[in-house]
This record gives C-alpha cells, structure tokens and sequence, in this order.
C-alpha cells in the first residue's frame, strides 16, 4: 500500500508542474523600521474580506505590543480609507480624531487579476495571471507626515500552455505572502 501511494505521488509530481510568483519591491519603499516608542493604532485594513483578519494577526504579532485596532478603540478614523501617501493637511486631520495615539499604521492590499486557481489541470490560458499589490505605511500623528511606507507588486502568469497538472499560488496566499515580505522589514520592540 505505501509504495502504491508513493508511486502515485511520483507520477503525479512527474507529470505537473509549479507556478511561483514574483514579489517586487516599488522603487519608493522604505528600506526597514525600527519601531519607535509611542501608542500605535492600526487604521480599518483596506483588504479582501478573505484575509483582513489574518492581516490583523499577522500586524498585532510583529507591532509592539500597545498596538491597538481602530475597530477596538474609543475613536473614529475620518476619513476610514486612506489614500497611499495623503498629504501633511490629511494626515494633520486625521491626527485630530484619534486622540492619544502617536503613530497610525494603514494597509491597503488588493487583487488586480485573480484567474489562477491554486491547481490547474492543462490548457491554462496564456493571458491568466494573478496580480496583488499590497501598501503599508506608518504616520507620525504628532509631527504628521510619513514615516514609513512600502509596497508589494506579487505577479504570477504561465506562458507555457501544457495540459500538465500544476500547482500555482491562489492570490489571497500572495497577499499574505507580500504582508510578511513587507513586516520582514519592521524591528519590532517587544
């Protein structure tokens, strides 16, 4: 029985094929953070309903351990949705409603192009590709301004057009992939 199921993983591995995407870096991202003493507030996170609650988790563990949730704290956010890189007036505004905290840390994570499933079988068409971006940055609410930004592009296409079996990476994993490539980058201070 065991070497009947080990011939079949063979086979099956023999006969398929894996797909990886590629993570990229913008030109304008911040190298690294070392986090800096202060209350941090994470602002409500810009994301797929799929894996918002993981990149919570994913936040909270890496954040120092005063990291507070909008959604759990006393305050309101206006605007909720910040734009990537808002200018000083907006930040200064938004500095006016959350109160005590020093630092607002804002996720924007969305999918562009979700066609490849996580197992393809052949005929893939050459034009599928996943596309993710995923943007996180921190403000200084007491001097408003940017102290942190960076951002992942995740891109997966198959241009060989094969009716092989293959494994790929669904988009949802790439955004939870680029979250952790970009919180590689932050020293936390717990």
């Amino acid at each position: 029985m065991k070497r009947l199921l080990l011939l079949s993983i063979v086979i099956l591995l023999s006969l398929s094929s894996c797909h990886t995407p590629s993570y990229t870096f913008s030109g304008n991202s911040s190298n690294n953070f070392n986090a800096i003493e202060g209350e941090y507030l994470v602002n409500y996170i810009n994301a797929p309903e799929a894996v918002r609650i993981e990149f919570q988790d994913m936040l909270l563990d890496k954040l120092p351990t005063n990291t507070v949730l909008a959604e759990n704290a006393p305050i309101s956010i206006f605007p909720t949705k910040i734009p990537e890189n808002p200018d000083t007036e907006l930040i200064g505004q938004i500095a006016k409603s959350t109160g005590e905290f020093d630092y607002l840390i804002n996720v924007n994570a969305n999918v562009k192009n979700d066609n490849i499933g996580s197992m393809q079988i052949g005929n893939l068409d050459p034009s599928a590709k996943n596309e993710t971006f995923v943007a996180l940055e921190i403000f200084d609410l007491n001097n408003p301004g940017t102290i942190f930004y960076t951002n992942v592009r995740a891109f997966l296409n198959d241009r060989d057009d094969s009716m092989d079996f293959s494994f790929a990476v669904d988009a949802n994993t790439m955004l939870k992939k680029s979250l952790k490539k970009i919180l590689k980058r932050i020293d936390n201070i717990n």
